[in-house]
């Protein structure tokens, strides 16, 4: 296989997006729908808020939910200080125009995988709070796993799950990457968590 078509192979296997249709989306009522903007580093994370800031513009949704990170960032002359990982990110999409009110950190328990503990928490906060809806964004190539990881959680429910890829297609190493971690995910770790949770119930 040439590294064209090993290259194509990969998107085809790590990348995937569900939108939400045109005619749902106009009809939406955006406080049953949640956005969230799953966690990585601030180069992946702009894209990510200006995606999530579109549909949120849009109307699709009135909040934008992000992963709350621990750490500081960049210095702010305003402030005198470094900013944390969560100023930073809040003032992002302030820039882009969404409502301070409008964001939220959410807390997330490492459990151990990151989109794993991501998809856990999330999912269990989108079943309390009663939403009819959640709409992921995440970066192009770690859209399949994100979707896949979410769905196992939100299968046995009435949510609808859908997810947007921002940015720009990864290079073929980090497609390898990816799909390794894809693998782990589908072929182990999401089926050995499904025999747990049911042993659990029984």
């Amino acid at each position: 296989m040439t590294s064209g078509k090993r290259s194509d192979f990969l998107v085809r296997e790590v990348i995937f997006e569900k939108k939400i249709p045109r005619a749902i989306s106009a009809q939406t009522d955006g406080s049953m729908t949640l956005i969230y903007v799953l966690g990585g580093n601030q180069k992946s994370l702009v894209p990510r808020f200006e995606k999530a800031s579109g549909l949120y513009h849009q109307g699709v949704a009135g909040k934008i939910h992000i992963l709350s990170r621990p750490g500081i960032t960049e210095f702010s002359p305003e402030l005198g200080r470094n900013l944390t990982n969560d100023e930073w990110a809040v003032r992002e999409m302030e820039i882009l125009k969404v409502k301070r009110g409008d964001i939220v950190p959410v807390l997330v328990d490492p459990i151990y995988f990151g989109t794993f503990s991501e998809a856990k928490s999330l999912s269990d906060m989108v079943r309390k709070k009663g939403y009819k809806r959640l709409i992921l964004v995440s970066s192009m190539r770690h859209t399949r796993r994100a979707y896949n990881t979410f769905n196992s959680f939100l299968s046995n429910t009435p949510i609808e799950l859908y997810i947007y890829g921002a940015g720009e297609i990864s290079g073929i190493q980090d497609l390898l990457s990816e799909y390794i971690k894809l693998i782990f995910y589908d072929h182990i770790l999401l089926p050995s968590n499904r025999l747990w949770e049911n042993r659990l119930v029984h």
